[in-house]
């Protein structure tokens, strides 16, 4: 029995990306707000909050620095710097096997991507498009997935992104977490998402019984 309040599950993202109207007000490894953050000096475009979070983050960060690097000034959008992220990630053979907190039901590669229904949804597909414009200006043609690679990492994406929010649940970021990405819409809920900087808590918001054994 899993009793109200309980927490379920938590998790931190596989991949997460500060809001673009968040930029420069909050840290972009860990959410919190703060003032006088640390610039990377290589790409000058994320900032941290002190050197122990730009160390945290530097195993994410130091595949896409000098793709920012790059197009600096310019700014990628957040889809397409979710989506940058999610092809370093593949690149590099991660498949989210060490992420903290995850209790380990899922990893990348087990997402289903829903190619062929995104295929025949003309928004999306020029969504698509666009990020791989995009991405071809960050990593170079040469350095891009076959166009089979992008469809299904895309799908992936967009079918299993999480909106990160504050405590007044206003919207600061974008992520993807894999166990939590097995949860589905209710509408006679039993649990709730909060966030806490970018770690995802699950939590029960009525007393919900264990399932019954299998006959």
């Amino acid at each position: 029995m899993k009793r109200k309040g309980d927490i379920l599950l938590q998790s931190e993202p596989f991949v997460h990306v500060l809001s673009h109207k968040q930029r420069g007000r909050r840290c972009d490894s860990c959410f919190k707000s703060g003032e006088n953050l640390k610039r990377c000096t290589m790409c000058k475009v994320v900032r941290y909050c002190n050197a122990m979070c730009q160390k945290e983050d530097w195993t994410s960060h130091k595949g896409e620095c000098p793709c920012l690097k790059r197009v600096f000034p310019d700014v990628p959008l957040d889809s397409v710097w979710l989506m940058l992220k999610l092809v370093l990630k593949q690149k590099a053979g991660d498949n989210g096997q060490s992420i903290k907190n995850d209790i380990g039901w899922r990893n990348f590669s087990d997402f289903k991507s829903h190619s062929e229904e995104i295929k025949c949804d003309q928004n999306r597909t020029e969504q698509l498009s666009k990020i791989v414009f995009t991405l071809r200006k960050l990593l170079g043609d040469s350095s891009l997935p076959p166009g089979d690679k992008l469809m299904e990492t895309f799908g992936k994406m967009v079918i299993n992104s999480f909106t990160v929010c504050d405590g007044e649940l206003q919207p600061i970021g974008v992520a993807i977490y894999l166990s939590p990405s097995l949860l589905d819409h209710s509408c006679e809920p039993n649990a709730v998402v909060t966030f806490q900087g970018t770690k995802l808590t699950v939590r029960a918001i009525k007393d919900i019984p264990d399932p019954s054994p299998a006959n």
